[in-house]
């Protein structure tokens, strides 16, 4: 008979009883060593874990070596242990599959009065010389092996497992819920807006940008007039693209001001249906007095009139698409739509003609719709936004990837002036107008996940997203709902106590957390470059981390007795 007569319901009382007898404990593992014959040297690998897992690891280690004399003596060894007593008839049992001669011996009374910790005269070697038919290699020692570590089937371990990683997750979605995270979410989400692979510029818009240089030339020529863009200059870039015959034009300038009527025809180029004008939406005060308001250009028709107002972050950072709000009561500015929608929807409307499909949000409730794209809304509690002001109708705006930020070819008022373009830089575009100023004029730079980058750059931003999602398909950005974040969350909390189950160590057990955490960036990064699926990576990385270290902490320095993980 052999170790393989042997069946699972005796290696678990040998583990039952091992642990119930208290000679796994720490203190006197070395003593049980020698009373076995085997090197305590050679136990370093399981040498520090709690009693319960030892007496899991140490029976699981004299399997497979084949340690039929060991474990037979740890049998006789826990007879000695108990006193006999009523554990003595499974013990027997167990020693007779190894011993067949061990029934001779049952008639005598054994000598329970030796000392147990009186050691033989030499270790036993067959610890350290593996027979050579076992098969049986260094792989194979505790925390070398492949596959699951026998630990982790423990009720106590789970148990430990489970409710640090729900403790550490409902903290995580408080802290979150509360917006302590908000920032380290909003940071994440710039990084990978700007690790995505380039897209290249949208070829269906152009800017033609006001500098500094444009209105010293306008200085120079005599030009009269208010803004950045003079009348006069307004009239002639008007008339040369005009001959070009593009498809939009958006003025992001604001002209609170009557246009000059002795430049002939500049009125009516003003007032023709492809021009889009901008206003600016009054901000309420504390009295419920609107503030801050910049009324439209009294030439350009009412229907074309669009506010041009972002909506930012804490950190002054623009990252939604405001395309929808509602008019003031009271106020000059009572435009509905954003002048980057409106130009996108108008580009739209003459491309798809009767299958635009178009149902705005204030005639048809939540819904946004363009072609076949229906536009998320965002709400409240969107990604990492918790709480945010969610008023009118936002998406979140999905950036084009370019590795300056730059969504469009640019053109100076100059070289449109002087005809330094070509005509399919204008031809069928959307033609965006807007001030790149610094020393002179209004200041329009806003920050981005590129950095700072020009109002009008913005917009351009905002029309390329609505335009692509319906003509190229492209990818709106949306997010997970609030119940499959928390189960992402927690999902990675489990994940950081499992490795702490299995990796003991400090050392092992950072470096198993450390290649978590890179699954799980690499996870969130693909879905956002690829899916444009914005996932959490802040909290459950918090959780991998946070539970790991707790189970390792507990384990570690509260290890259960026997009778509690039975």
């Amino acid at each position: 008979m052999s170790l393989e007569d042997l069946n699972d319901s005796d290696i678990e009382t040998l583990r039952k009883f091992l642990q119930l007898s208290g000679r796994a404990a720490p203190d006197r593992r070395r003593a049980l060593c020698i009373e076995i014959g085997i090197n305590a040297e050679d136990l370093s690998a399981i040498w520090l874990l709690p009693p319960n897992d030892f007496a899991v690891e140490l029976i699981y280690l004299l399997q497979t070596r084949r340690l039929e004399n060991s474990v037979y003596k740890l049998c006789e060894e826990l007879k000695s242990a108990f006193r006999g007593g009523g554990y003595a008839p499974q013990l027997d049992a167990i020693a007779y599959k190894l011993n067949p001669n061990h029934n001779l011996e049952l008639n005598s009374e054994p000598d329970y009065s030796t000392s147990i910790t009186q050691p033989p005269t030499q270790y036993s070697n067959q610890f350290t010389q593996l027979p050579p038919e076992s098969g049986v290699t260094e792989a194979t020692l505790p925390g070398r092996r492949k596959g699951i570590h026998l630990s982790l089937l423990r009720r106590s371990n789970l148990k430990t497992v489970f409710t640090a990683s729900l403790t550490i997750t409902v903290a995580l979605v408080g802290l979150r819920f509360f917006g302590v995270f908000e920032w380290l979410e909003l940071k994440t989400f710039d990084h990978f807006i700007q690790l995505r692979p380039d897209e290249g510029i949208d070829k269906r818009l152009l800017i033609v940008k006001i500098t500094d240089d444009d209105i010293l030339a306008q200085d120079k020529r005599g030009e009269k007039g208010q803004g950045s863009l003079r009348d006069p200059s307004l009239n002639r870039l008007l008339q040369i693209l005009e001959q070009h015959k593009p498809r939009l034009i958006g003025i992001d300038l604001y002209r609170p001001f009557s246009a000059d009527s002795n430049i002939p025809d500049f009125l009516k180029r003003l007032g023709q249906n492809n021009i889009i004008a901008v206003c600016k939406v009054p901000i309420i005060d504390e009295q419920g007095n609107p503030q801050k308001e910049v009324d439209p250009p009294k030439e350009v028709s009412t229907d074309n009139i669009s506010f041009s107002d972002f909506v930012s972050d804490t950190d002054d950072t623009v990252r939604r698409h405001l395309m929808f709000q509602d008019w003031v009561p009271g106020a000059k500015c009572r435009a509905e739509e954003s002048f980057s929608f409106m130009l996108a929807r108008r580009y739209l409307e003459q491309e798809l003609k009767e299958n635009s499909n178009y149902q705005d949000t204030l005639t048809y409730g939540n819904n946004l719709q363009l072609g076949d794209v229906v536009f998320p809304k965002v709400q409240p509690f969107t990604g990492g936004y918790q709480d945010v002001d969610a008023a009118g109708f936002q998406v979140l705006l999905n950036y084009r990837a370019t590795s300056s930020g730059e969504v469009a070819k640019e053109l100076t008022l100059e070289d449109i002036l002087n005809n330094n373009f070509q005509d399919e830089d204008v031809r069928d575009k959307i033609i965006l107008i807007g001030s790149y100023a610094e020393q002179q004029g209004a200041n329009d730079r806003w920050s981005t996940p590129y950095g700072t980058l020009n109002g009008v750059m913005v917009h351009a931003h905002m029309i390329s997203q609505v335009v692509s999602a319906v003509l190229n398909k492209r990818p709106l950005l949306s997010v997970w709902s609030q119940g499959g974040e928390i189960l992402w969350i927690w999902s990675w909390s489990l994940i950081g106590g499992v490795l702490a189950s299995y990796w003991r160590s400090f050392k092992p057990l950072v470096i198993a957390v450390g290649c978590g955490f890179l699954v799980l960036y690499i996870t969130c990064w693909v879905s956002f470059a690829v899916a444009s699926v914005w996932i959490p990576l802040i909290p459950p990385a918090l959780g991998l981390v946070g539970t790991s270290f707790v189970v390792i902490y507990i384990v570690s320095f509260f290890p259960r007795s026997p009778k509690q993980s039975m």
